[in-house]
């Protein structure tokens, strides 16, 4: 079958509420990096990955994803600099040590609270990232949290931008009248 104008027309007729998504995903993503880029953050690609995260289909879905991704991160964050204090890295060994320690546990609260699923993820690049950037734990845990605050707002806020349409009724079939003299 060949892919016409006509053919694709009717694909995002028939598929609205994914195409709006799509609009949406892709819209968080690029005022992420722009405003991550303006406000110069150290790195862009989490606040473009955050947004990209929470941006659901539906706003109550978007809220609950940025609420458990901003506690996720905020605790991992917490975790990683607490662990880095405690045993100051200074070999691969120790660095090792350190983000299993700043890891593991988040890992066993995440098993629990899937709330929790980025936090043994945000430890590891609190724990790691200083050796990368020479930055402290404490800049790195908190250029994080700013990264994915601003992610998170602005996947929240794109997240509500109208038009709402829920996928069920824009994928349902057609009501057809149950009247047989009704005209179709």
């Amino acid at each position: 079958m060949r892919l016409t104008l006509n053919h694709l027309i009717q694909l995002f007729t028939r598929n609205r509420a994914a195409l709006a998504q799509a609009c949406r995903v892709a819209a968080a993503a690029i005022l992420s990096l722009i405003a991550a880029e303006a406000l110069h953050l150290t790195l862009p690609l989490w606040s473009v990955l955050t947004a990209l995260f929470v941006t659901q289909i539906s706003g109550g879905k978007s809220l609950k994803a940025t609420l458990d991704y901003l506690v996720g991160t905020i605790t991992g964050a917490l975790f990683g600099v607490l662990a880095t204090m405690a045993i100051p890295p200074e070999n691969t060994v120790i660095l090792a040590t350190v983000l299993a320690l700043a890891v593991a546990p988040l890992a066993f609260l995440a098993a629990f609270l899937p709330s929790f699923a980025i936090a043994p993820a945000t430890a590891a690049i609190v724990v790691l990232l200083p050796s990368m950037t020479h930055a402290t734990p404490g800049a790195s845990a908190l250029d994080r949290i700013m990264e994915v605050a601003l992610g998170a707002a602005i996947g929240l806020l794109v997240s509500f931008i109208p038009p709402r349409a829920e996928p069920a009724a824009l994928t349902a079939p057609s009501q057809k009248p149950n009247n047989p003299e009704a005209p179709r």
